[in-house]
């Protein structure tokens, strides 16, 4: 179930076209859930299977809503995603920290990753698709060259995707193993094109390679912490500098890695403008079209049809509620970073920065899991360990429903570590 589960993120972009992307999605979760559940030996199996039947009535309602003439696609959109997608989410993270399967779960999530890395550089190298992606063919070039994306919902999600594999990277594999592995993600994450993936990528490994082996001294908590903090404000602060405030800022450059730039730039300097008139957002439905246009070499852009930061999209959606959430959720990533560090921790952690300049709620495959890495935020430090076994040869996962094989010789077996080595 977590090889599906995986797979369907990392190819949510184009089974988006073929299947109901969301209520796949939604089933995939259940099934982690039911599964783990029962492969702990715990009663929240009971709990699951109520869950299972308040989705499933949840989505016949859901279906049976559209048809209605007041639901509208925008809204239904929506609904479904925050009171499906998100929730169940949420509460597969729950049972994967609880039961001790998260680490196992990030085992199957780097497979998935180095195999896709791998893939995205031939994309890149060929210069071509490898699978037809005439959806958002525009959106695949920079600067007459091809943007790696596969089959996901965009090049810059794959570098997100790619980067939350980093930690587990460097934590899970053999120790000779994880440079190796470790660069060929950052070279996946480069051949996106996503130059705020790479440098997180790259703090985050040199971070890695400069902290006590022990990982549980305070010394790697003050190492963490710095370079964390300092990115994390530079990164804001060079997006409010690089246009002057107020819907007056403009795209000045044709090319197009300087345009992104500067086009982050008007979307941070719209924060201010956009709190001022509506001070608890433009609503569920977020931003309407016409309300910011911005002029370009390339035409009029409309803000509405592309915001590209987490933290702007929030305050556009809610207001100060959006920003208040946002500075809650980057300071329980860094907080539990710095203090339970972990696969899971610091994979959150990497996703709050990319957040800057990814909107992580307005994409599906990526959304679940940054859901998935929430809840595992928020149940906190380091996860229970399962009584199965992780060694070396490989035991199967069990959220995919096998077993691992019994101990018969009457030595007691070491128990799954965090961080693997």
């Amino acid at each position: 179930m977590s090889h599906a589960l995986v797979a369907t993120v990392y190819g949510a972009g184009y089974l988006a076209l073929h299947v109901p992307l969301r209520f796949a999605m939604v089933y995939l979760l259940l099934g982690l859930i039911l599964v783990s559940t029962r492969a702990a030996g715990g009663t929240r199996g009971h709990v699951a299977v109520a869950v299972a039947a308040y989705v499933t009535s949840a989505l016949v309602v859901a279906y049976g809503l559209g048809w209605v003439t007041w639901w509208s696609a925008t809204t239904g959109e929506r609904v479904v995603r925050y009171a499906l997608l998100f929730t169940c989410a949420f509460w597969a993270g729950t049972v994967l920290r609880r039961t001790g399967y998260a680490t196992l779960f990030f085992r199957v999530y780097l497979l998935w990753s180095t195999v896709t890395s791998a893939l995205a550089i031939v994309e890149y190298a060929l210069n071509r698709n490898l699978v037809d992606r005439s959806d958002f063919v525009s959106r695949l070039e920079r600067d007459g060259h091809l943007r790696a994306a596969l089959l996901s919902e965009h090049p810059i999600v794959l570098s997100a995707l790619l980067l939350v594999a980093l930690p587990a990277a460097v934590r899970l594999g053999r120790a000779g193993r994880r440079l190796p592995t470790a660069a060929l993600l950052l070279a996946g994450i480069y051949c996106t094109q996503s130059r705020g993936a790479l440098v997180a990528g790259v703090v985050y490994l040199a971070v890695r390679l400069l902290a006590d082996r022990s990982r549980r001294g305070s010394t790697r908590s003050g190492r963490l912490l710095v370079p964390g903090a300092v990115a994390m404000v530079a990164a804001v602060a060079v997006g409010l500098l690089l246009s002057p405030p107020g819907i007056e800022a403009t795209v000045t450059s044709a090319d197009g890695a300087q345009s992104s730039v500067e086009y982050r730039g008007v979307l941070y300097s719209l924060i201010g403008e956009s709190l001022s008139t509506h001070p608890f957002g433009w609503g569920f439905a977020g931003l309407p079209h016409g309300v910011y246009l911005v002029p370009s070499p390339i035409g009029v852009l409309d803000v509405a049809d592309t915001v590209d930061s987490e933290l702007v999209l929030l305050v556009f959606e809610y207001g100060l509620v959006g920003l208040g959430l946002f500075v809650l959720v980057a300071s329980l990533g860094v907080d539990r970073a710095v203090r339970a560090g972990d696969v899971p921790n610091d994979a959150f952690a990497l996703l709050v920065f990319v957040s800057l300049f990814l909107a992580i709620h307005a994409w599906t495959g990526v959304g679940a899991l940054a859901f998935i890495l929430l809840s595992c935020a928020v149940h906190g430090g380091r996860q229970r360990p399962t009584e199965a076994p992780v060694r070396s040869g490989g035991v199967s996962d069990p959220a995919d429903g096998s077993r691992a094989a019994p101990n018969r010789s009457g030595v007691r077996l070491p128990e799954a570590a965090d961080d693997g080595g």
